[in-house]
């Protein structure tokens, strides 16, 4: 969406972009297929995802706390393809910072509860809520927190 600045989701049923910006279009510049003026233009665009405790999947609108995939829950494997998007096009510091909540966000958590999570919360860094409670998850939590670890050492 050339006017937005983002790549958006598509809804296939009724042939159009999807209305609500998420953090998947940033997916295109982890599998390098964003041109630099377009990447440029998504990463100008991080504060509409960015909160304190991480990068919410997508924008705050009407009703979208009690869904799952929406804000202002942060999901790993989309927090892992937005750090490889910002590494791949050069933004260093912006991967670093990202990558630097989620990795805190998850290590707060662990040490109240003794468990990873299956999503958490960009403005609060504690468990998700959504149209179910957040599961404990070994999977995706942890191997994007193994995986980000390593990328800062």
């Amino acid at each position: 969406n050339n006017e937005q600045g983002l790549f958006l989701d598509y809804d296939f049923m009724n042939d159009k972009p999807g209305p609500v910006p998420a953090i998947t279009g940033l997916n295109t510049m982890a599998t390098g297929v964003a041109s630099d003026e377009q990447a440029a233009r998504m990463v100008a665009n991080l504060p509409l995802f960015e909160r304190e405790y991480g990068i919410a999947y997508a924008v705050e609108h009407p009703g979208c706390r009690k869904f799952q995939w929406a804000y202002p829950n942060v999901w790993p494997p989309m927090v892992y393809m937005t750090v490889e998007g910002l590494l791949r096009y050069g933004y260093i510091d912006d991967a670093g910072r990202i990558a630097e909540k989620y990795i805190d966000t998850t290590v707060n958590l662990f040490d109240k509860t003794g468990q990873l999570w299956e999503k958490t919360d960009a403005e609060t860094g504690g468990i998700a809520g959504g149209e179910y409670e957040a599961a404990p998850m070994l999977g995706w939590s942890a191997g994007v927190f193994l995986a980000l670890t390593e990328l800062l050492d």
